[in-house]
């Protein structure tokens, strides 16, 4: 639920080092309100839709935060933030704007998306997972270290990593009662799906 394009950059002469310059950018751009899946939330399921503003504010953050620089300097291939705008609106959040400016994992550059991965690619992809899984873990560095940097990332991102999990679901039913045969207002589905 995002616009996305990639941005070819031409230099002027003698305007730096050129081994710095990045040849391209990835522009990343969420307008809620231009995104048809996000209108239909705003009038079903307005809960939903905060909860993906709130997604979009904590990935923002993320690739913002000086955690996420600690860890690319770390050697884990994240996208560089260069520019990461925020624009939440929290009563009214169609109205929510981001954007970020990051650095374009191109094919020139040797990047490139697969369908299905190779054995030795899904073991690069993995050991890139436990990477960043292991720099975040209580206990790492990160965490001893504390400071501005821990304090910015705890501020901006959720306790656990995604928004599938149980606890960031909307309540399909705002007043339960603990006997279910006395409750006056059930679920339509006991087992809602957890997905967006």
């Amino acid at each position: 639920m995002s616009d996305g394009c990639r941005l070819a950059l031409e230099y002027a002469e003698g305007g730096g080092d050129a081994a710095q310059r990045p040849a391209s950018l990835f522009y990343k751009r969420v307008v809620m309100g231009d995104l048809a899946a996000a209108r239909t939330k705003a009038l079903a399921a307005p809960k939903k839709l905060r909860r993906d503003v709130r997604s979009y504010a904590v990935e923002a953050a993320f690739l913002g935060s000086r955690a996420c620089a600690d860890l690319v300097a770390s050697g884990v291939r994240l996208p560089r933030a260069f520019l990461v705008e925020q624009r939440p609106d929290e009563a009214d959040p169609i109205e929510s704007r981001f954007a970020l400016l990051l650095q374009d994992f191109s094919p020139e550059d040797g990047w490139r998306q697969e369908g299905a991965l190779s054995p030795p690619a899904a073991r690069a992809a993995l050991a890139t997972l436990a990477r960043l899984h292991a720099f975040f873990w209580k206990g790492a560095a990160l965490w001893q270290r504390g400071g501005e940097v821990a304090a910015e990332l705890t501020a901006a991102v959720w306790p656990a990593g995604g928004y599938g999990q149980p606890g960031m679901q909307p309540n399909p039913n705002p007043n339960p009662n603990p006997n279910p045969r006395l409750n006056t207002n059930p679920s339509p589905n006991p087992n809602p799906d957890p997905r967006p």
